[in-house]
């Protein structure tokens, strides 16, 4: 019969002391080694990303100046143009006021125009209607003229009308 120390997993293997220290101490050391390794290889990705990281960074810090440098630059040039908008304006107005001026003289200068041609017409037809009165009356005086001339040469002279006429040359 065997006993329980007979079996062959069951034995112990009787390994000094020391080459137990030292196996676990290489192993412990070995096991460190692979650990440092790792944590330094990943250090450096760490390291590599945050060189990346900060170089975005200072790329975006640098694209944000830049945009509130134009921004900047836009808002002091705003009011600049603002001002000639604004002056651009006042002339615009003062010419448009400038048109409706002119537009309201040369309404007031038809209008006058209109009222002297209309004036010039009733002062035309005025005129023409006393001269063609002026006219009849003209050649009926020089139609009695012509009788009275008729009438003396073809008449004799009465004293009367000798005394008329002597009267009218003194």
């Amino acid at each position: 019969m065997r006993t329980r120390g007979d079996h062959p997993s069951h034995r112990v293997l009787r390994v000094p002391r020391a080459e137990v220290f030292v196996y676990n101490t290489e192993r412990l050391v070995n096991d460190l080694t692979r650990t440092s390794k790792f944590a330094e290889e990943k250090l450096e990705v760490i390291d590599e990303r945050f060189d990346q990281i900060i170089k975005e960074f200072i790329s975006k810090v640098k694209d944000i100046i830049s945009s509130i440098d134009i921004q900047e630059e836009y808002l002091a040039e705003t009011p600049k143009t603002m001002r000639e908008q604004i002056r651009w304006f006042e002339l615009v107005d003062a010419s448009y006021n400038e048109i409706m001026e002119d537009m309201d003289m040369a309404e007031a200068f038809t209008y006058n125009t209109e009222r002297l041609v209309n004036d010039l017409t009733r002062t035309s037809k005025f005129a023409e209607e006393k001269l063609e009165v002026i006219d009849e009356r003209f050649n009926q005086i020089i139609k009695e003229f012509s009788i009275v001339k008729d009438d003396r040469y073809t008449r004799r002279p009465s004293s009367r009308d000798t005394e008329d006429h002597e009267r009218a040359y003194q």
